[in-house]
């Protein structure tokens, strides 16, 4: 064959007519999806504007959730045996039940950010209002502070310490969540992102001094 076949995306550079004048071979930009590369090989008319089209719908955010989730409860998990550990350690070593009942609300507010973070504000992406990716994941976080409050004994929110815990908490950690999901989407750009962290870093950085 004469033809290379280049990544529609990965390949804004190409310019088709120098390639075929330096090499000889001529050049055809494959489809936006590598599963369609399969049908785009047995097309004898033009490529159906499907193949050129960048989607990122409710199912494409669906299948990211894992790749945001799974490191993000890394994250918590040694952040909970730290916080376990530290409740649990006695003059007679470390107690498992002391241990078990200081870390229950910081793992709880960890998992209810996380939700908000990885899970919820990426599905509901377009219908969250603002454009701020971390925006987004606080209003998300706030909104799960409020269905937490609505549930005080299991959130062990009658003790002030653990009230001003999740207020803190769980809107940050939410929000940072949220910010991170923006290298998944196919619409954000670099400056962008490095606005928004410009001015949320600090903001996260505190609110992790404080809790």
């Amino acid at each position: 064959h004469r033809t290379l076949i280049v990544p529609q995306l990965g390949a804004p550079g190409v310019a088709a007519h120098l390639v075929k004048k330096a090499t000889g071979f001529g050049v055809k930009f494959g489809p936006v999806r590598a599963a369609d590369l399969p049908a785009f090989l047995q097309l004898k008319t033009p490529v159906p504007p499907a193949m050129r089209r960048m989607r990122f719908d409710f199912i494409d955010r669906c299948a990211l959730v894992p790749m945001e989730a799974l490191p993000a409860l890394t994250k918590l998990l040694t952040f909970c045996a730290g916080v376990a550990l530290a409740f649990g350690i006695s003059a007679e070593g470390v107690l498992f039940l002391p241990a078990l009942r200081g870390v229950f609300p910081y793992a709880l507010a960890g998992l209810t950010g996380l939700c908000a973070g990885t899970i919820i504000t990426p599905l509901l992406l377009p219908w969250i209002p603002v454009r701020s990716f971390a925006v987004k994941g606080a209003l998300v976080g706030i909104c799960m502070l409020a269905a937490a409050f609505a549930l005080p004994d299991l959130f062990k929110l009658n003790d002030t310490i653990h009230r001003l815990l999740f207020c803190v908490g769980i809107p940050l950690w939410s929000s940072y969540l949220a910010l991170l999901f923006t290298g998944s989407t196919t619409y954000t750009n670099p400056s962008g992102v490095k606005k928004e962290l410009k001015i949320m870093l600090p903001v996260y950085i505190a609110g992790a001094a404080a809790i």
